[in-house]
């Protein structure tokens, strides 16, 4: 898990005079008396026996290796779980190509009926434990050149494992953070098929923290959020909880957890779809831990983007090898990969939006499997997806987009502007091996646009088509010219992110690792910490109220699991598939 920073409130010198937090203090929970600090002790394991039941539900022919750190199962060449021996941290990774469809429904509670209080995995302290119903995993599958129906189909559902703590005034709070977890993703047969694991035992302590005035806790929130406000903009703070943040390190702290959106005029409009903010802030002085930062420095030691030329036309083939023919790959080495990372300008989350891009770039460059190219970093402009695409995302094996975002569209600057619409701005013959010719040369693979809400599903047009017909479709036409050209996938979001996620940072990891990059970023939302908490807010355009962190994607049928190196001669594809995250919350 990419390392976040820790807390440190920034001056406000710079901050320009017309920026404002809107903050109901009745928003802000009411504590009686203290809470405990819970320490946390030795990291606990799920038994082999039952990861072996579990990897052989996903994938046949396992081949475990109990290495020094790690403990590993391969299926071939292709990484399909881990146990670090250490942290007692386990993933066991799902294939959603393979997925079969449940036909008959999914019972979370049946199928994780070894999760009980004292049993191997969750050990007996201080805290309780109990089975929710997460995320479901559904799809739709589009036939291109065909007048069939499109098919809709149910693969599996998300089960989690709340924690919560009981303190002396009777009320139960819940555990959150990225410390305590554990998902399993259950799939046909009740069968699991996934598994996020990270657990420590919690016992009460001698400490305990006395909550702030309601005066003193509402101006450190507004202090700390004016920082993500620029000109007449601002934050507008919509859900206030108490939780006990697991830093999976030494405590459980009693803290806020504060829900807020960006970019707010004074009448509460939003320009474009609003950031979403996640924090914690503790409730009162003795914090044993610092909280993580989720207003991240601004710092450049992950280097900044450059500007790139302006409307230009794609290189001279001479100017650059193929991958399939470079004299790296020729000698044996590492295959090579080219990576794009294209950044919003001029936006007052920009620090954020490094964040992201800086650890996307980190965790892929640590790769065992494949050498990574870092050829282009850029601040973007429209003429990256249109007319130059040759010249940029298109000359790309793996591209991330970073950037705001709404129904089929991302800004380029700032919240506002210069925005490209899908598949409007974008290159007209597509993405991929097969969109511009010269025998495979120019070669999107696969593209992850991290930004709120540009590929809605079906169910976003709820409310604004009367079938469902014309539902699917207002799903999967903007998509089906960008795929034509023979890209292997598109991820992002179909409802708003956190930018306290570590959705891209994860999903690197893995596709470093060799996974299927679609299977990846599927796993990686599903299973981010932050997405956990079931909190709500009305859609930008679906009005649907709905959750945070909803991954979507499209991808060429049988393409979930290709990974990044699986990127030449694909070509125009005669069968697209969606496979997302619905509604479900607990």
């Amino acid at each position: 898990m990419a390392q976040m920073l820790l807390v440190s409130l920034v001056s406000l010198a710079t901050l320009v005079a017309g920026s404002w937090v809107d903050l109901d203090p009745k928003l802000l929970p009411t504590i009686e008396g203290s809470l405990p600090v819970l320490q946390l002790g030795s990291p606990t394991f799920l038994p082999i026996g039952l990861l072996n039941s579990i990897v052989g539900n996903v994938v046949p022919n396992v081949t475990f290796n109990d290495g020094a750190s790690n403990i590993t199962a391969y299926s071939g060449e292709v990484l399909a779980g881990l146990v670090n021996k250490e942290t007692g941290e386990t993933s066991v990774y799902g294939d959603y190509a393979s997925t079969p469809p449940a036909t008959t429904g999914i019972d979370v509670g049946k199928a994780l009926d070894f999760v009980k209080p004292g049993s191997a995995g969750f050990p007996a302290d201080d805290t309780t434990i109990s089975i929710v119903k997460g995320p479901t995993l559904r799809g739709a599958t589009l036939h291109v050149d065909q007048n069939d129906p499109i098919e809709e189909a149910t693969y599996l559902t998300q089960g989690f494992v709340q924690r919560s703590i009981k303190a002396k005034n009777g009320v139960l709070y819940p555990v959150c953070g990225p410390g305590s977890q554990a998902s399993f993703g259950v799939g046909a047969g009740n069968k699991v098929v996934s598994v996020s694991y990270l657990w420590k035992p919690a016992k009460i302590g001698g400490q305990e923290i006395k909550p702030n005035s309601t005066k003193i806790a509402v101006d450190t929130i507004k202090a700390a959020l004016l920082s993500w406000t620029t000109g007449d903009e601002g934050v507008g703070v919509y859900e206030i909880d108490v939780c006990f943040y697991d830093s999976g390190v030494s405590f459980l702290q009693p803290v806020y957890r504060v829900l807020a959106q960006t970019h707010l005029a004074r009448d509460g409009s939003s320009t474009v779809n609003a950031n979403r903010l996640l924090h914690y802030f503790p409730i009162g002085a003795g914090s044993p831990e610092p909280l993580p930062n989720v207003f991240p420095d601004n710092s450049t030691s992950g280097g900044v983007p450059g500007e790139p030329q302006g409307n230009v036309t794609a290189r001279s083939l001479s100017e650059e090898l193929d991958v399939r023919s470079s004299p790296i790959q020729a000698r044996g080495v590492k295959p090579e990969i080219k990576v794009g990372r294209y950044i919003v300008r001029n936006d007052s989350s920009e620090a954020a939006f490094l964040y992201n891009a800086h650890g996307f770039w980190s965790n892929l460059a640590s790769s065992s499997v494949f050498a990574f190219q870092n050829t282009q970093f850029y601040w973007h402009y429209p003429f990256i997806y249109g007319n130059s695409a040759n010249m940029y995302i298109n000359d790309v094996h793996l591209a991330l987009t970073e950037a705001h975002g709404a129904f089929h569209l991302f800004t380029t600057l700032s919240n506002c502007c210069d925005v490209v619409r899908i598949p409007r701005d974008l290159q007209s013959t597509g993405y991929g091996t097969a969109a511009g010719g010269h025998g495979g040369r120019f070669r999107l693979g696969f593209w992850i646009i991290n930004a709120c809400e540009v590929m809605p599903v079906s169910l976003d047009f709820t409310l604004l088509e009367p079938t469902l017909a014309q539902r699917k479709a207002r799903a999967f036409d903007p998509w089906r010219p960008v795929l034509a050209g023979g890209i292997h996938g598109i991820m992002s979001w179909r409802t708003s992110p956190f930018f306290a996620d570590n959705t891209p940072q994860t999903v690197a990891n893995l596709i470093a690792q060799g996974r299927g990059v679609v299977s990846s970023w599927l796993w990686a939302a599903a299973t981010d910490p932050v997405y956990r908490h079931s909190s709500m807010y009305i859609g930008q355009t679906s009005r649907m109220n709905q959750p945070h962190g909803r991954a979507s994607s499209i991808y060429p049928c049988d393409r979930a699991n290709s990974n990044v190196l699986q990127t030449v001669e694909l070509g125009r594809p005669t069968c697209l598939e969606m496979r997302y995250y619905d509604n479900t919350v607990w």
